[in-house]
Parts: structure tokens; sequence; C-alpha cells
């Protein structure tokens, strides 16, 4: 490995899997997480080259911005006390 190869997950947050998860118990219902791996033009060496290559840092810089409309602030997260 050259250096970093970002992959994205997405995670469903809900109420009842924070206080499972806070009680240190199994919420009765699967999490299920998605994986999402950038679409560089070479996938096989994608690990090995990570953003060293330039066309590789364009797709993953593009793939952040979709992702952070995912993303739920922390502020967001403590105005709905789900801590």
């Amino acid at each position: 490995m050259v250096g970093t190869v970002p992959t994205f997950y997405h995670i469903p947050i809900t109420v009842d899997l924070v206080h499972r998860v806070q009680a240190g118990t199994f919420p009765p219902q699967v999490t299920v997480v998605q994986r999402c791996v950038p679409p560089v033009p070479n996938p096989i060496a994608y690990p090995e080259e990570g953003l060293v290559p330039l066309a590789n840092r364009a797709i993953v810089l593009q793939c952040f911005q979709a992702f952070k409309a995912f993303v739920v602030s922390l502020v967001l997260f403590r105005r709905l006390k789900l801590y």
C-alpha cells in the first residue's frame, strides 16, 4: 500500500440502536451496513495505489461530496437526544 485508500460506510443509526449499544445488548433487528468503494479506473490496483493517481483523487473527492449528504452532524444528533 502506498497511501490512503478511502472507503465509505453508511450505518443507519436509530434511537433503539443507540440505546442497545449503551446497554451492551443486541437489537432485535439486523443493522445493515453499506460499503462504498469509490469507482476508480483500476479497482484491482486501488488498495495498492490509493490516492496516488490523480484520477483516483478526483473520483474519491466526488464520492466524498456525495456522501456528505448522508452525514448527520453531532449537533443535530445531540438535539435529537440520541446519545
